[in-house]
């Protein structure tokens, strides 16, 4: 994302890869773990970019943690814009440890909203142990830098979540959902900080009725040298079905700047309710090619 004329021809293409282990409860007495191997591709050009992104997804216990299992692995919130430098996941990776992980944010299922038409989620076996695709997601970034020829940016997503993951075994949604998101931040030399929020419009799976719902987010980096940055993010949503728990995760994270093309990204973090993972920790791969005329 450059400022001049010539520059808003360039492209850059992003791969990234990594894996994301995270456990919690979520309000049962039997824990539930999960390894999120996520892959997704970005093309940048100009203020524009496309990301496409889908997980491979190991579940074992009994909580049904379709919501919590997106694009970005249960990492991180939409914050941390690539424009930032802050080393995140990317505006509109919207994958969270702190997810909404089922049908009412409470894993173990059930509908909270009081209609009698929709019937509950079927209970998941104590010791089930699953595997296979989760949902996929395709957004598109608009990004507003140097506003003023200040520090300041604006980012501006419209995503798509698709039903890839099935909804039987916990692994999706079973349903498309669309988000609008923003996110104003501060990217100067050496630090920066965020804030994000958004709109999420979600479509109703074949067991639950669920609600439309905020989102929102902060956080702040620091850069230790020109190879090492520091950083911590909040992230929090309303819950997908209407009286349930809003999920809340913090997570903290060291990147590391290879060379020009590689990037190595450490983060640990915990959740701040029942609708969240107790704690998640991982590592995530990116390459980014030269940017080309």
């Amino acid at each position: 994302m450059m400022a001049s004329g010539s520059a808003q021809a360039q492209t850059q293409i992003t791969l990234a890869t990594g894996a994301q282990y995270s456990n919690g409860n979520y309000g049962d007495t039997t824990s539930t773990n999960a390894l999120v191997v996520p892959v997704s591709a970005r093309l940048s050009f100009g203020a524009w970019s496309v990301r496409a992104t889908i997980p491979y997804v190991t579940v074992r216990g009994p909580a049904n943690l379709g919501e919590l299992l997106d694009d970005s692995g249960g990492r991180g919130s939409n914050s941390g814009s690539g424009s930032s430098g802050s080393g995140s996941s990317g505006s509109g990776s919207s994958g969270s440890g702190s997810g909404n992980s089922g049908s009412d944010d409470s894993p173990s299922g059930g509908n909270d909203d009081g209609d009698p038409t929709t019937p509950p989620t079927v209970p998941l076996a104590a010791d089930r142990s699953v595997s296979g695709l989760g949902d996929s997601s395709l957004s598109a970034t608009w990004s507003l830098d140097s506003i003023g020829n200040s520090p300041v940016y604006l980012d501006i997503t419209g995503r798509v979540r698709f039903p890839t993951g099935s909804e039987a075994d916990g692994l999706g949604v079973g349903a498309t959902d669309y988000f609008a998101l923003t996110e104003l931040g501060y990217s100067g030399d050496r630090a920066g900080m965020f804030v994000s929020g958004g709109r999420r419009f979600l479509g109703d799976a074949s067991t639950t009725r669920r609600v439309d719902g905020w989102q929102a987010g902060a956080g702040a980096w620091f850069a230790l040298s020109h190879r090492f940055t520091i950083g911590a993010i909040y992230d929090r949503r309303d819950p997908s079905v209407a009286g349930g728990t809003a999920p809340q995760f913090v997570e903290s994270y060291l990147a590391w700047r290879v060379n020009r093309a590689w990037k190595v990204e450490f983060n640990v973090g915990a959740g701040l309710s029942d609708a969240s993972a107790d704690y998640a920790a991982g590592i995530s791969i990116s390459w980014q090619s030269a940017r080309r005329r």
